[in-house]
C-alpha cells in the first residue's frame, strides 16, 4: 500500500475516533443535565406540595373557627341592621346548609321564614362575613315602583343602611318577566375607585330590595 494511502487511511481513522469521543462526552453532559433538570423539577414540585399542604392547613383552621350557630348570630344582626328584621322576635323559624364548593368557597346558607317572609343569608366560613342576601317578602297590599322611585329606594339603602358615602351608582339594568316586556326586577350596580363592590335588586311589584349582593 502506497504511503500516502496510508497517512489518509490513519487520518480518517483518528478524525472517527475524536468524532466519537466529542459524541459520547455530548451524551453524558445531556444525561447529567437531564438528570440536574429532574433534580430542580422534583425540588420545585416538592416546594408546590408543601405550599398547598400549608394552604390547605391554614383554610382548614379557620374554617372551623365559624360554626353555625355563630353564623346564624351573624345573619340575624345583619339583616336587623338593614332590614329592620328581628327573627327571634318574630319567630322566623330557621334552617342552615353548609356549603364547601372548594377550599376557599365554604359558607353557610342561613334561612329564615316566618309567615310575612322568607330570607336567604349567605356567610362566607373563613372570614365570617355576609355576602349575599335575598329576601321575599310575602306582605299583601305593598306599591309597585317606577325606575326613578327604584333608584331612589336604592340609594336610600346604600346611605342610611350601609351608611356608604363613597359607593357610587354605575350601571342600572331591568329584568323583564319571562316572555314579556314587564319589567320584574330593577338592578343597580355600585362602585367604589371603579371597582364593583355592591349590586341591589328591586321588585319593581313591591318596591322590596330583594336581593343584595356584596363583592
Amino acid at each position: 500500500m502506497n504511503k500516502s494511502i496510508k497517512i489518509l487511511i490513519l487520518t480518517f481513522t483518528m478524525v472517527f475516533l475524536f468524532s466519537a469521543c466529542n459524541k459520547k462526552e455530548e451524551m453524558e453532559a445531556v444525561k447529567i443535565d437531564d438528570k440536574n433538570n429532574d433534580i430542580k423539577i422534583e425540588a420545585q414540585s416538592d416546594t408546590v406540595n408543601i405550599e398547598v399542604e400549608k394552604s390547605l392547613k391554614e383554610v382548614k383552621a379557620e374554617d372551623v373557627n365559624l360554626i353555625e350557630d355563630e353564623a346564624k348570630k351573624i345573619a340575624s344582626n345583619k339583616l336587623k341592621e338593614l332590614f329592620d328584621i328581628d327573627t327571634l322576635s318574630q319567630g322566623a323559624k330557621f334552617s342552615s346548609i353548609f356549603e364547601n364548593y372548594s377550599n376557599t368557597n365554604k359558607f353557610y346558607r342561613c334561612l329564615f321564614e316566618n309567615e310575612n317572609y322568607f330570607v336567604r343569608v349567605h356567610v362566607d366560613a373563613l372570614n365570617s362575613n355576609v355576602f349575599y342576601i335575598k329576601y321575599v317578602d310575602n306582605s299583601k297590599g305593598l306599591k309597585a315602583c317606577d325606575e326613578e322611585k327604584a333608584k331612589e329606594i336604592a340609594n336610600k339603602f346604600v346611605e342610611n343602611r350601609l351608611k356608604k358615602t363613597d359607593y357610587k351608582l354605575s350601571n342600572i339594568a331591568k329584568e323583564l318577566v319571562f316572555d314579556s316586556e314587564d319589567v320584574e326586577f330593577y338592578v343597580f350596580d355600585y362602585q367604589k375607585e371603579k371597582e364593583t363592590v355592591l349590586t341591589l335588586k328591586i321588585n319593581a311589584n313591591n318596591s322590596i330590595i330583594e336581593e343584595v349582593l356584596f363583592y
